[in-house]
């Protein structure tokens, strides 16, 4: 899989963009939708099937795109970081993530996102052995200015419509 980089980006290759656009979009909507419609059933429930709805739609993508002997998922060098990430990275997130989203708001849940990046990069390293780089860094620095000066403004309209 290659790297997206912003002359990809400039040149036209719109397609990446509107698919994480769609992504975004989905996450927002299904945070509000879960509150609405899933109230009743439990946060082990949902994450569980959410979970196995992504794996079987990501097999089969997987399999159109980049088709890949089942036999090879079998090995333990690509079997356990999937077991690993999936459990651990994910499976955690998304039981956290349900829980606040029914204990709290869904823009309450909306903040564990934030936490994503930094645990992927983490994961990443140990599991899988990635390198972490600069730019992967400042990334998570972009990200984190960016939920302080949105947090920053939240605040600050909240004391001014107080006062």
């Amino acid at each position: 899989m290659s790297d997206i980089h912003t002359a990809d980006l400039l040149s036209g290759n719109t397609y990446g963009v509107l698919l994480m656009s769609g992504a975004a979009f989905c996450y927002g909507a299904g945070t509000h939708l879960t509150k609405k419609h899933l109230s009743g059933v439990s946060t082990l429930q949902i994450s569980l099937f959410t979970l196995f709805a992504a794996t079987i739609i990501s097999f089969f993508a997987m399999q159109v795109l980049s088709p890949t002997p089942i036999n090879k998922f079998m090995e333990a060098e690509i079997f356990l970081p999937l077991i690993g990430l999936g459990a651990f990275g994910s499976g955690l997130a998304y039981l956290l993530y349900y829980y606040l989203v029914k204990e709290g708001s869904p823009e309450f849940a909306s903040l564990v996102t934030y936490i994503v990046p930094g645990s992927a990069i983490i994961w990443g390293a140990i599991l899988l052995q990635e390198k972490i780089h600069l730019s992967m860094l400042i990334g998570l620095l972009i990200i984190f200015a960016g939920v302080y000066i949105t947090q920053k403004k939240e605040s600050s309209a909240g004391r001014n419509a107080a006062a």
